[in-house]
């Protein structure tokens, strides 16, 4: 069975030619992320930190009050679920998560690029000019929505393209 799987991802995917440029990428984004999180070891505040905050301690504490006047409530939950599984008011694990999300941006850009050009070797230099651009990871790491927000817009474009090549 996970051979028949196994031989099914190849032939559909193409795998053997994009997997190996897939997970060279991974590493060359981890790596100056690691870094620049170890340079800047503390969680980045912003004007827009409080509220965010404000809304998440809300979220907590009464859950049924999902809007907001001030803030929507996509970034906020990603702050509660991120305080349920690393403790509450633990602004590092947000940070955290938003590289992560920084990480998955890149591949999924990668794939992106993959679906639209066909070639892997662009692929791989789309996707190292995002997973190495230290400008784009100074806006992703601050306890602000930006991140989260790249992440869903890639998604969303991945989905798009995907649909578009399906149908």
């Amino acid at each position: 069975m996970l051979h028949r799987f196994r031989q099914c991802v190849v032939t559909d995917w193409h795998t053997h030619k994009y997997c190996f440029w897939g997970i060279l990428l991974l590493i060359l984004t981890i790596i100056p992320t690691v870094f620049y999180y170890l340079n800047y070891p503390r969680p980045e505040i912003s004007v827009d930190t409080p509220t965010y905050l404000r809304v998440a301690n809300r979220l907590l504490t009464q859950p049924y009050l999902l809007v907001d006047i001030s803030r929507l409530p996509g970034y906020p939950l990603l702050i509660v679920l991120t305080y349920g599984v690393a403790g509450k008011n633990n602004l590092m694990a947000v940070s955290i998560v938003q590289a992560i999300l920084f990480v998955l941006t890149t591949l999924e850009i990668y794939v992106l690029a993959i679906l639209l050009f066909k070639r892997t070797w662009i692929a791989l230099l789309i996707g190292l000019l995002v997973g190495t651009n230290l400008v784009i990871l100074s806006y992703v790491k601050p306890i602000m929505s930006e991140g989260l927000a790249m992440w869903e817009l890639t998604t969303l474009a991945l989905a798009v393209v995907y649909f578009i090549r399906t149908t």
